[in-house]
């Protein structure tokens, strides 16, 4: 039940993000980190351009707070940082870390990557993967997904396979100021089945399973479109989760469009 309750953790990407006027920086968000419990979340950045670039990633945990988490420094090294810059990346070369605990505690958050651009485009390239652990190390579920740009209106569509499925969502707002946000639920006919409203505090995380949010979708619900509206620029992320017959753990995640 604790996998399944804290698995919308995820939240990756290439560079779709808040672009700040002139000074090209373009800033990518994950609306979900986790690491911790059996969970562990890889980051990799990509230079793409033909000269060296840099990028800074910062982490906040839900409730707002600045995370201090597990980063292996160029030399070696491991210490608890808030946001971290590698240095110069070379063109073509990467940069990774892992986000690991031996803690049965898990820690979750959001991410946030302060992106270079050049003409334009942006000359890095980043990409979040979680992975879930079983207690022997082997793996038992990993998925990858794109970063969410934060807007006032988007969407996302998904099957939901049986009653041993469940969605859930990642909203991060990076704001000063609260989010109202509301969800509508659509079958496969387009028609409204459910609509709830959230708040979702400055510089705050909320992750929610839509039947923990409208228990009316847990019987009849097989998937369809999901609406995101906002009076503030947030950004979403969608985890598809299943418990098999045989207790076996799955998810994977769904990505969302921006309307």
């Amino acid at each position: 039940f604790v996998i399944v309750l804290l698995v919308f953790l995820l939240v990756p990407t290439l560079a779709h993000g808040q672009v700040f006027g002139d000074v090209g920086i373009h800033r990518v968000v994950f609306p979900q980190f986790a690491y911790g419990g059996g969970w562990t979340t890889t980051i990799l950045v990509t230079n793409t351009s033909n000269s060296t670039a840099q990028v800074t990633v910062g982490f906040t945990v839900a409730g707002g707070s600045n995370a201090l988490v597990p980063i292996t420094r160029r030399d070696g090294s491991i210490a608890m940082i808030g946001a971290y810059n590698p240095g110069d990346i070379p063109p073509k070369g990467s940069w990774t870390n892992t986000l690991r605990s031996e803690s049965l505690d898990i820690t979750t958050g959001y991410i946030n990557a302060m992106v270079n651009m050049v003409n334009g485009k942006d000359t890095l390239q980043v990409q979040v993967t979680y992975t879930l652990h079983s207690p022997n190390g082997s793996v038992e579920s990993q998925a990858a997904v794109f970063s969410s740009n934060p807007t006032t209106n988007s969407s996302l569509q998904v099957v939901r396979p049986g009653v041993g499925s469940d969605m859930g969502v990642a909203i991060a707002n990076l704001n000063f100021v609260p989010a109202n946000v509301n969800l509508k639920i659509h079958n496969m006919a387009g028609e409204v089945v459910a609509s709830v409203s959230l708040v979702v505090q400055p510089k705050d995380q909320v992750s929610k399973f839509l039947t923990e949010l409208a228990p009316e979708l847990k019987t009849t619900w097989t998937g369809g479109l999901i609406t995101v509206t906002s009076d503030q620029e947030v950004s979403t992320l969608g985890l598809i989760t299943t418990v098999g017959a045989d207790g076996r753990f799955t998810f994977s995640t769904a990505g969302t469009v921006a309307q």
